[in-house]
């Protein structure tokens, strides 16, 4: 889902200012309090879950890094010997590979020559083989059937994938890749807003989801039902679809949209 006037999907949030534009967003009801409930790397995730890349799959199954698990692969050490800077590099590949970046692309988001981030593309196909064969299927599928179906169901048509232009067809190449992983990360949480609404409608509480920020979910709700159902809503959250890996949401609570607290 989108919105405007305003874009509330794109409110600032790392500069002084974006976190005092963020303060001025609070619960539309006086007494209220935000919760936030937020799904944790989303499309790395879907991607393990498609993939069944094994290395993937263990690393959620287990609650190990990702991003410091790439790294590892990346520069090629024990994953207890990647720093802070390193898996940073692991995480802009990580999230490079899902929106199909280029070469070119990764080595502007890093500083780094174009050869070197091939080498950080390359690295991550070789260590997570399988990462591969699902795009590739993917993208194969979609130029038998014109077509890339989401994890719910949802079919998004693909124009240019059989173009003879080559432009035209990687764009419509990157478009089904990312339809595959976003499209499924979409259905997840429209699933989770049905489910957490009917919940709260159900069992007679207050608390009204009031926006949806890409991952995240935002209820305004008393303070006096937060200890109750903030624990129910973030269950459903992680349970309102069957992966082959776990999903995880991180919570947090306050009086705007700036200083909401972990629980």
């Amino acid at each position: 889902l989108s919105s405007s006037n305003p874009n509330l999907q794109n409110i600032p949030i790392k500069t002084e200012w974006g976190k005092k534009i963020r303060r001025a967003f609070v619960p539309p009801r006086r007494g209220d309090v935000f919760l936030s409930i937020d799904y944790s790397q989303i499309e790395l995730r879907m991607l393990a879950h498609f993939s069944q890349d094994p290395a993937l799959v263990e690393a959620y199954k287990n609650g190990i890094d990702i991003h410091a698990i790439s790294a590892a692969k990346i520069f090629r050490k024990p994953v207890e010997e990647v720093n802070s800077a390193e898996r940073s590099v692991g995480k802009t590949v990580n999230f490079g590979i899902i929106y199909g970046i280029s070469a070119h692309g990764l080595s502007q988001d890093l500083g780094v020559p174009r050869n070197q981030s091939q080498e950080y593309i390359n690295s991550f196909f070789e260590s997570f083989p399988k990462v591969n064969e699902f795009f590739e299927g993917v993208v194969n599928n979609a130029k038998e059937t014109g077509e890339v179906v989401t994890l719910l169901g949802r079919v998004r048509k693909i124009e240019d994938i059989n173009s003879s232009k080559f432009q035209a067809r990687s764009a419509a190449e990157r478009m089904a890749k990312n339809t595959r992983l976003q499209g499924s990360a979409a259905d997840l949480v429209k699933k989770a807003m049905i489910d957490t609404c009917d919940y709260i409608k159900q069992n007679g509480y207050k608390a009204k989801l009031v926006v949806q920020i890409h991952d995240e979910l935002i209820f305004s709700m008393p303070e006096s039902e937060m200890a109750s159902l903030a624990p129910e809503l973030k269950r459903i959250m992680e349970n309102c679809v069957t992966l082959n890996i776990p999903l995880v949401c991180d919570m947090a609570a306050g009086p705007n949209l700036t200083d909401l607290i972990d629980m």
